[in-house]
Parts: structure tokens; C-alpha cells; sequence
């Protein structure tokens, strides 16, 4: 089934290429009718703005990071182990 629909989507693609490259990208016309192809492809728009992204120059990475590092507490090897949970064995 998946091979079959990506022989479909293959089929679909070339025959859109073809058709980009016979009539170009703007609208245009068969047997005096407006080409549906090109009306939905010609004035398409992103539906939404592209995002700003915030300046990140002014902020010392490197500097930041190794202060990070440097805060994060290790416990320390003297640190006991939580109790056993199964019975004491019988010696």
C-alpha cells in the first residue's frame, strides 16, 4: 500500500512539473477556461508572519555556561545508600 502511494505522489509531482514548465507559474488558460492549477499556486501566501527571533550577540555563552557548571552540587562520596529491601538473609 505505501508502494502504492508513493508511486501516486511520483505520478502527481511529475505531471505537475510538466505542467509548471509548459505554462510557466503565472495564470493562465485551456480552451478558454481559467486553470484551476494556476489559480490556486499563483498568489499563495504564508498564513502567518515570520517570527523575530531575538538578538543573542550581547550574551556571553561561554561565560554563562561554565558558571552553570560550576554551581551544579555533586554528591558527595560520603553519602550513605538508601536501605535494603529485602529481609537480612540467615547466616
Amino acid at each position: 500500500m505505501l508502494l502504492l502511494l508513493a508511486g501516486w505522489f511520483l505520478i502527481i509531482q511529475s505531471f505537475s512539473v510538466a505542467h509548471a514548465t509548459s505554462y510557466g507559474d503565472g495564470p493562465h488558460q485551456h480552451d478558454d477556461v481559467v486553470c484551476a492549477v494556476s489559480v490556486a499556486s499563483y498568489e499563495s501566501v504564508a498564513p502567518l508572519p515570520a517570527p523575530v527571533l531575538p538578538d543573542y550577540v550581547g550574551i556571553p555563552f561561554k561565560e554563562t555556561f561554565i558558571q552553570t557548571l560550576r554551581s551544579v552540587r555533586l554528591p558527595s562520596e560520603q553519602s550513605r545508600a538508601p536501605p535494603p529491601r529485602a529481609p537480612p538473609f540467615p547466616q
